[in-house]
């Protein structure tokens, strides 16, 4: 598994200083006009966040694939960050100049690598303050990673895909799968819980799409999916192996809102060799206590 705004992005019209050797290239062809689906009609309803977007800005895209890039690999070179964004130097640059502009990118002149700037710090605070969910089970989760010995992750739906939300760490020197922001397939192992109580036509979407294997033992099959969707309906919780990476074993618990649905999972991702059976036990009990404390917080 790889490790793991709106427009803030206006494009430059007028060339960059100190452009780079291949800043004469031909123009990346997401370049020319986007031709963008005409919004809908008086009456008509907007994508939903249930939904895949319908309108998709192209100079967006690339720059949001430009700051993941950065995100993950930097600091590094213009060549670096257009490969992983899979984009033209003559792009990246135009939009790391951009970003630059407004605080968000900033660049090391004399060695010619980049990283991100001085205003994201501001914005991830926001950011984290704003997400009144993870907000009302921080202190939960984070008595929870002592007494499970465990990472916690927080696990949210987006859309049809699974997103980890937060992650509190706990002292013990075990292995990271996944860093806040890290999206993940919405079938496989803990997040099929998200998936159990998703609306249908999310649940419908996703066991007609193309299902993802990230490890060895990843379910696939849209029938068994959907059996198992129903038994964790009732249940409330999953354990799986090799689901999400070769190797570790998960354990997930829903987190249900005021209206009884689910709204999160708290789940721990770890070598499986740290979970025997009777501590397996030891940490569902860990999590269920604590899932049912935080729906409590939520006024379930």
């Amino acid at each position: 598994m790889s490790w793991n705004v709106t427009s803030l992005l206006d494009r430059q019209r007028t060339p960059a200083p100190h452009a780079p050797p291949d800043a004469a290239a031909a123009v990346d062809p997401s370049d020319a006009a986007p031709v963008d689906t005409p919004p809908a009609e008086a009456g008509q309803g907007a994508a939903t966040g249930d939904t895949p977007g319908r309108y998709v800005i192209a100079a967006v895209d690339r720059a949001l694939d430009l700051l993941e890039a950065l995100q993950g690999h930097a600091p590094c070179g213009l060549a670096d960050l257009a490969a992983v964004a899979q984009c033209t130097r003559t792009a990246a640059f135009r939009q790391l100049r951009t970003l630059q502009a407004r605080g968000y990118a900033t660049q090391d002149r004399e060695r010619g690598i980049w990283r991100l700037g001085s205003r994201w710090p501001a914005l991830g605070h926001a950011a984290e303050s704003q997400n009144s969910l993870a907000v009302t089970a921080a202190k939960l989760l984070a008595e929870a990673s002592v007494k499970a010995g465990e990472h916690i992750y927080f696990l949210v739906r987006t859309g049809s895909e699974c997103e980890v939300a937060a992650v509190h760490e706990t002292s013990q020197p075990i292995r990271r799968y996944a860093n806040p922001g890290t999206r993940l397939p919405l079938h496989a192992g803990p997040c099929r819980l998200l998936l159990a109580d998703a609306p249908a036509a999310v649940r419908a979407e996703v066991l007609a799409g193309r299902l993802t294997r990230p490890a060895r033992g990843t379910q696939t099959d849209p029938v068994w999916i959907a059996k198992d969707i129903k038994r964790l309906q009732e249940r409330g919780w999953v354990a799986t192996t090799d689901e999400l990476n070769d190797g570790a074993t998960t354990i997930a618990v829903a987190v249900r809102d005021a209206n009884r649905q689910t709204c999160a999972a708290l789940c721990i991702m770890t070598p499986s060799f740290r979970l025997r059976p009777a501590r397996q036990a030891a940490v569902l009990e860990v999590l269920r206590d604590t899932a049912a404390r935080v729906t409590k917080e939520l006024g379930g």
